[in-house]
């Protein structure tokens, strides 16, 4: 399966995190914390790509978001993002 940028958005400690992919739109996860959304995506993932299948399509090209090396941002405090 082709790799996708996943975007996560963590809006503090009382809401819940979540992950989507820019590239496929509709296709979230989301979790208690930043590891529960990470670890529902390549189910999330494989959903999608089941109904795009049943649908007689295929997942979508990699677009502009993605590279040969991803890079997860978070936001910080500031409202910058930074990279690990």
């Amino acid at each position: 399966m082709p790799q996708y940028v996943a975007i996560i958005e963590d809006a503090g400690p009382d809401d819940a995190v979540g992950l989507w992919f820019p590239d496929l739109p509709g296709c979230i996860s989301g979790g208690d914390d930043v590891d529960e959304a990470l670890e529902g995506a390549p189910e999330a993932l494989a959903f999608y790509a089941q109904e795009l299948s049943a649908d007689g399509r295929q997942l979508p090209p990699r677009g502009h978001w993605t590279s040969s090396r991803p890079t997860l941002l978070w936001p910080t405090t500031s409202g910058n993002t930074r990279s690990p």
